[in-house]
């Protein structure tokens, strides 16, 4: 990439993964399952959690799972 790209964080959130990467990526670089535990474990993390408290972000819309999920997101692309 030339010095003067500008790079753009994509973001598929969808009901069942959610998938992230840069602009100019063939795939993405992070991919979890849309779903989390009440302790912020997302993805892979939650799907081991013990007691099947696994929470869906998005039906019913949660907005501060929401928000922490986009927050787990640009941690891990190193954003």
């Amino acid at each position: 990439m030339n010095s003067d790209e500008i790079i753009s964080v994509v973001a598929d959130i969808g009901n069942l993964y959610t998938r992230a990467g840069f602009t100019g990526d063939d795939f993405p670089r992070w991919s979890t399952f849309t779903k989390c535990t009440e302790t912020l474990q997302f993805g892979d993390e939650a799907l081991g959690y013990g007691n099947g408290q696994v929470l869906d972000i998005l039906q019913p819309f949660n907005p501060d799972l929401y928000e922490n999920l986009l927050k787990k997101m640009f941690e891990k692309l190193g954003v």
